[in-house]
């Protein structure tokens, strides 16, 4: 029963973190970022924040995945159709994360003006949209867990 909290715990709070920092970011930092520097693209304040907060983003993405795999296979209250589209979102969030950081950044960092712009709007959306699916997640795990 103490493993079964512990571990419904630190995947909610994983969570939370994720994407309570994600919604901060995708409502309220980035836009008030991007309206004070327009037209310009704010790279060095990007950066600085970007490399602020990715430790911890990485931490919450890895405990999430790795506190839900204990709670579904050691717990076993999940049915498995469930799980593993729980699993399989998880991991589609991750993936998500990981392609802004190996492909979309380096692009927005490094591409001309007009080219960067383009890879920053195509990153807002997917990030926003990575929002709605984990919030969902969250509010999914409050209720389940």
């Amino acid at each position: 029963m103490l493993l079964q909290a512990l571990l419904g715990y630190t995947h909610a709070m994983s969570l939370a973190l994720w994407f309570g920092g994600l919604f901060g970011y995708a409502v309220i930092v980035w836009p008030s970022i991007m309206k004070v520097n327009a037209p310009n693209l704010p790279r060095g304040v990007l950066v600085q924040i970007g490399v602020t907060t990715a430790p911890w983003i990485y931490l919450a993405m890895v405990a999430a995945l790795g506190s839900y795999l204990g709670y579904w296979f050691l717990v076993d209250t999940i049915p498995t159709s469930a799980g593993v589209a729980y699993l399989v979102l998880i991991v589609l969030l991750i993936a998500n994360n990981c392609w802004g950081s190996l492909k979309s950044w380096p692009a927005i960092m490094m591409a001309p003006d007009d080219q960067a712009m383009r890879a920053w709007k195509n990153f807002y959306f997917r990030m926003f949209t990575s929002l709605v699916f984990g919030l969902a997640a969250l509010s999914l795990t409050l209720f389940v867990i």
